[in-house]
């Protein structure tokens, strides 16, 4: 019997890069956006899946944590769907932690393309 593929709840595409496995195409993207951003000197360094530790034993993970070559820190996430659980750990996260968090979105034209010509869309 053939099975039809599966997806995911949000219909998001997993994909390799770098031999780095992300959740999303768009998760992907921004990672080139940031290699790209480093090698130009915009960016000092940035590290992915970056864990804070909440109330009741719950962690929250953002996407990336970049230092930028101003010495500006920022926690970025990269979001398709807000869901109701992301806005309240989103809140816990910058009550607790004194931390902003962005979150960065992309038109799918725009992933696509980047994905596939190493043009660099702009983050929304």
């Amino acid at each position: 019997m053939i099975h039809p593929p599966t997806y995911s709840k949000y219909r998001n595409v997993k994909t390799t890069i770098d031999g780095i496995t992300f959740d999303s195409k768009a998760e992907a993207a921004r990672y080139c956006e940031l290699k790209i951003a480093k090698s130009a000197g915009e960016v000092r360094w940035f590290v992915r899946q970056v864990g804070f530790d909440l109330p009741g034993n719950v962690r929250y993970r953002a996407d990336f944590l970049v230092v930028w070559a101003d010495g500006r820190v920022s926690v970025e996430d990269v979001k398709g769907t807000l869901t109701a659980l992301y806005r309240l750990k989103k809140r816990q996260v910058e009550a607790l932690y004194g931390v902003e968090i962005t979150e960065i979105k992309y038109d799918s034209r725009d992933v696509n393309r980047l994905l596939m010509t190493g043009i660099t869309p702009g983050a929304r």
